[in-house]
Order: C-alpha cells, then structure tokens, then sequence
C-alpha cells in the first residue's frame, strides 16, 4: 500500500499509511471559511467513519480553534464509531468536555419536557433526576475521570477517549497509541496575539512513514532546535504557508529544515493563487491544495503526487 494524505480543509489532513491512518486538525464544523471550507458531504464522511475515513482511529488535533477542532464534531465522531482516540492539547479538551456536559444537560431538558408533556410529572421528575446518564458516553462519569489520568477536571467519559499533551514552548512530550509514536512539543501562536492559546506541534511515527504538523505555529528557529525538528528527518511536512513564504522561514527552509515532502497549508480562499507561487520560490515540489477532498499519494522519490480526490 502506497501512503496517502488526504486534504480536509485549512490545516486539516487525513494520513493512511500501511500501519493505518490518522487525520490531524481535521474535525472542524464551520469554522474554516475563507480557508478551504469543506463542504457538508465530505465532513459527513469523515465523522460518520464512511469510507475512505473507516480506516481512522486516532485524531489529532495542534489547538482548541474552531478551524483546528470542533467539540461536536469530535462527539459526532466517537458515536459513530469504529474506536477512536483523540489525542490534543488541555484547552481543546476542556472544550469537547463542555460541548459534552451541554449536549447532556440539554437532552435532560428535552425528556423531561416530554415527560411533562404526558402528563407524567413523576415521570418528568425521575427523568430530570436521571438525566446524568443519559447519554451512553457519559455513563460512568466518575470512573471514566479515575481511569483516565490525562481528563482534565470536569471531563465525562468523553475523557476516556482523549490523551492530552502537556508540552510547554520547546520541549517534547511522547505517547503511543497503537504502534504509532506521537510527539507532541509547544509552538507559539503568537508573541502578541494568541500568546494565550497552547498550540501543539506535533511528530507521528508509525515504523512507516514519520510526519510533522506544525499548527498554526510562528517561525521559531529556536523552538525547533530545543524541540529536535531540525536533527531527525521527516517525510512529509505539513505546514502553515508561511514557513515558505516569510523571510525567516525561507531561510529556515533552506538551510536547515529539508523534510522530503512539503504541504503548504492555511492559505487563505482570497490569496491562495499568489501563495502557491510564492511556496514554489522557495520550494518547487511543494504542494498547496487546492479543494477539500483532494488526495495525494507519496511516489517512490517520497514526492507528494497528486491522485484524485474523495468523492461525495
């Protein structure tokens, strides 16, 4: 089996190698207009677990933003099964544990009104008392948190599903899920805006195939010297635009940064055609998709080929 990356959107990308796949920052609703928003057909797809998404079992994702993740989305995911681990940063997962309490505590509302509705009010009563648990996932609340060491506080056993990096600025954190080995180490998203925001950069090995998924990341040389990126050797790069087209990244990219496959990402719907001319300056056979869906396979140079895209 020849590896494949499908593009979703924005930063989005859906990785199916022959030790599996895995999509980082591709579990997003709306949130990615004006950057390569896919349309509901294709994100149906991926969290329903169709095919070509059957085959995922973890999702990464680098921040909590809503063109990186969607709490719901993610929900919509983990119920559609097969298994699934969500593997993310402690603001992103504070975020799927609220989307999770609130879906719960409205479905509460909404049989106990039922309930009412009858008639019933004792049956109202002894749903709204009962509501906890009424979501399957959520069964078990307190068991879930105790087995699971990475939920943050408040988390239901949605947490059971979800790992959670910790990494600060520079230095490395390591899990494995499966035979996949996933390093996750801090990248800043701005010194001004964002500085709030943990952005987790992040390394998957599977013994096949070794990517690097930058987020949304600033040009930081000295961040991903501390952080090894620049002394092991990556086949496919996924990275934000800017990494090729800003002086500081160009220089880094000629210099010290030669991963063997490059995937510009985050350009904006608006200025995508001058950023593709920009990243081919400085990196010829880099590759900067066009429309979600689009498939790419890796040729046995370790080139990013175009092939095809996900149908509808």
């Amino acid at each position: 089996m020849t590896p494949s990356v499908v593009w979703m959107g924005n930063e989005g990308v859906v990785v199916d190698t022959p030790a599996g796949a895995y999509a980082i920052d591709a579990l997003f609703g709306e949130g990615a207009r004006g950057f390569g928003q896919p349309d509901a057909a294709l994100r149906r797809r991926i969290e329903t677990a169709a095919s070509p998404f059957d085959r995922v079992d973890v999702f990464l994702a680098t921040h909590h933003h809503p063109d990186h993740f969607d709490p719901d989305a993610v929900r919509r995911r983990l119920r559609a099964g097969p298994a699934a681990v969500v593997v993310t940063t402690d603001q992103a997962a504070a975020r799927l544990a609220a989307a999770s309490k609130n879906a719960t505590a409205a479905q509460a509302t909404g049989d106990a009104t039922a309930a009412q509705a009858t008639g019933d009010a004792t049956a109202a009563q002894a749903t709204a008392a009962d509501a906890t648990i009424a979501d399957p996932l959520a069964a078990d609340a307190d068991v879930a948190e105790a087995a699971s060491p990475d939920a943050p506080a408040g988390h239901d056993a949605d947490a059971a599903c979800v790992r959670v990096l910790r990494a600060g600025e520079g230095t490395t954190e390591t899990l494995r899920v499966g035979t996949r080995v996933i390093t996750g180490f801090g990248l800043s998203h701005g010194r001004v805006h964002y500085g709030d925001v943990r952005n987790m950069a992040l390394i998957v090995d599977d013994g096949t195939l070794r990517t690097l998924h930058l987020g949304d990341g600033i040009i930081h040389e000295a961040t991903l010297r501390r952080a090894g990126v620049l002394d092991v050797q990556i086949d496919v790069a996924f990275l934000p635009f800017w990494y090729l087209t800003y002086p500081f990244g160009r220089r880094l990219m000629r210099d010290r940064f030669r991963p063997r496959a490059v995937m510009a990402l985050h350009a904006p719907d608006d200025r995508r055609a001058g950023i593709v001319d920009a990243v081919r300056q400085t990196r010829p056979d880099a590759v900067v998709p066009v429309e979600p869906g689009q498939r790419f396979r890796l040729d046995p140079e370790g080139r990013l080929v175009p092939d095809g895209r996900v149908d509808a």
